[in-house]
Parts: C-alpha cells; sequence; structure tokens
C-alpha cells in the first residue's frame, strides 16, 4: 500500500493531506505550534483523531514519541554519529537503513522490511512516498516517518 505525503512535514503551524495513489484521501496531518514542545495530530479520513507525534520536550537528545488511539507505540530517537544518521526506535524492533534526511530509507523489523520511503515527484510536486507492505501497520509507519522527519528538523 503506498502513501503520498507532501514533502517538508516539520512545518508545524502547517495542514497537509496523506494520500494514496489514486490520489484520495487517507489521512490528514495538522501541526500544533503553541504547545509545550511540538505536536502533529494524524486524523483519519472522516477527521476523526487516529494518532500524533509529540515531542520530548525535556531530552538531550532528539525525541519524538509516536501514539496511536492515545496509546505510546514507538518513540524515535536520534543518536549522535558524525558518519550516518542513526535512529533508536523504541516500543519497536525496527531499524532504519539509508538516508531519511533525504527521504530515502527502509524500515526493517525483525521479519524483513515494512516500509520503504523514497522523495517522488507526484501530482503536487515533491512527495514522500511510503510504500507500506503489510496495511496493518500504515499508521504506525506513517507516525515513525512523521517522527524520524521532526527528529532530522530539530535544531539544539
Amino acid at each position: 500500500m503506498k502513501m503520498y505525503v507532501k514533502q517538508k512535514v516539520i512545518s508545524w503551524s502547517d495542514k497537509f493531506n496523506v494520500k494514496n495513489a489514486e490520489k484520495e484521501d487517507m489521512y490528514f496531518v495538522e501541526g500544533e505550534f503553541f504547545s509545550m514542545g511540538s505536536k502533529l495530530h494524524i486524523y483519519n479520513k472522516f477527521r476523526d483523531e487516529v494518532g500524533f507525534v509529540k515531542q520530548n520536550f525535556f531530552s538531550l537528545r532528539p525525541r519524538f514519541e509516536v501514539y496511536q488511539s492515545g496509546v505510546k507505540s514507538a518513540e524515535v530517537i536520534k543518536k549522535y554519529n558524525w558518519l550516518e544518521p542513526e535512529y533508536n526506535i523504541n516500543g519497536l524492533d525496527w531499524t532504519v537503513k539509508g538516508d531519511s534526511n533525504v527521504h530515502e530509507y527502509d524500515i526493517n523489523g525483525g521479519f524483513g522490511k515494512i516500509a520503504s520511503i523514497k522523495r517522488v515527484r507526484f501530482f503536487w510536486g515533491d512527495s514522500c512516498e511510503i510504500d507500506v507492505i503489510n496495511p496493518t501497520d500504515e499508521l504506525l509507519v506513517l507516525g515513525t516517518v512523521l517522527a524520524l522527519d521532526c527528529v532530522n528538523g530539530t535544531r539544539r
């Protein structure tokens, strides 16, 4: 299952849609700027909040938590490494391989590939294509990709 997210999602006050290959809305993402730390709300096509990504403001390293239906599912933490970006994804057995700064990477789990993320030219300009292997993982993958983008956009 493929989802398309418009580039530059780390604009906290923006609102944007996540679309499928048929250009239909799947999710809506809305940033919340005036909060302790930053927060992205994820809504389904019926405008029900199904998840959010929240910055852990009191952390020495960039750290964002991924929630589904109000329950914390994962935590993405950027590790300091001079050679290439590395991340801990706590709460899941997932790893990131590739360059998440330019949206060219895979998310892998204990049983193989979870999703592939790449930059593409699509119907509204530069987009991030998220190809999720198992459709039941789509919301968690979307939240993790948003958290990775947030972690990379955080300047400390």
